[in-house]
C-alpha cells in the first residue's frame, strides 16, 4: 500500500523534529492531501498518488515540487540549498521523496567549495548525511527497488560522503560505524573488511605500546 506523510517529522523512527525557524503554513501545499489510484501494470495492480494543485492534479508531491529546483548546477548557494531542503522536509511527500531531496542536496554541497573552507558548513552536511541514513533505516523501501525478482537498494550517497569525511579526518572508529550500517543494505560492501582491518592493526599498535610503558 503506498504511503504519505504530512512531513518527515511524523515518519516513525526518523527521529526528526522539524526546524522551529521553518513555518510551514507558509509553504505551498503544505496542508495538501493526495488522492490514491489504483491501476493495472504488467498484470498487477498497483497504487499511485495524485496531488492536488491550483491547475488540477500532479503525480508529485508538494516536497518533491518545493526541492525539484535543487541541482549540482544551480545558482542558490549551499546555504539557500540547505533552507530548500529543510523547507521540503515540512511539507507531504513519501519517505522516497525525501530520501532523493536530502541525496541530490549533499551531492550539490559535497561538490562545493565551501565545503573545503567552512567548519560550520562540514558539520552541516554531516547532519543532513545522518538524517537521510535515519530515514532509510526507519524506511528501507524508499531505496528498494526489484531487479529479476530479488530486492536491490540504490545507492545511498551519505554513506559514502560520511565515510570519506571521517576516515579524512582520523576518525576511523566513526568511519566503522557508518560501515556497520550501510552494509545492511549492501553486505558485499570492501570498505568493511579494509576499515575493520585498519583498526584492527591500530588496536595491536595501541595495546603494543601500553605494554610496553
Amino acid at each position: 500500500m503506498v504511503e504519505w506523510f504530512c512531513r518527515l517529522a511524523d515518519i516513525p523512527g526518523v527521529g526528526y523534529i522539524g526546524r522551529s525557524d521553518i513555518q510551514r503554513s507558509s509553504l505551498p501545499g503544505y496542508n495538501a492531501i493526495p488522492k490514491i489510484v489504483t491501476y493495472t501494470y504488467d498484470e498487477k495492480q498497483s497504487e499511485s498518488l495524485m496531488w492536488p494543485t491550483s491547475e488540477g492534479e500532479t503525480s508529485s508531491s508538494p516536497a518533491k515540487v518545493h526541492g525539484f529546483f535543487i541541482s549540482d548546477d544551480h545558482k542558490e548557494s549551499p546555504q539557500a540549498m540547505l533552507q530548500r531542503v529543510y523547507e521540503a522536509l515540512e511539507l507531504p511527500g513519501e519517505a522516497t521523496d525525501y530520501h532523493f531531496i536530502m541525496q541530490v542536496c549533499i551531492e550539490a554541497l559535497w561538490k562545493s567549495r565551501q565545503r573545503q573552507q567552512d567548519a560550520l558548513f562540514l558539520e552541516r552536511l554531516e547532519q543532513l548525511c545522518w538524517l537521510d541514513i535515519q530515514l532509510i533505516e526507519a524506511k528501507p523501501e524508499a531505496i528498494t527497488y526489484d531487479q529479476n525478482g530479488t530486492q536491490q537498494y540504490f545507492r545511498v550517497s551519505a554513506f559514502d560522503h560520511l565515510i570519506r569525511l571521517y576516515e579524512r579526518e582520523g576518525f576511523l572508529h566513526e568511519a566503522f560505524e557508518v560501515v556497520q550500517r550501510a552494509a545492511k543494505f549492501y553486505p558485499d560492501m570492501k570498505l568493511y573488511d579494509q576499515l575493520r582491518q585498519r583498526l584492527e592493526q591500530l588496536e595491536a599498535e595501541d595495546n603494543a605500546g601500553n605494554a610496553a610503558v
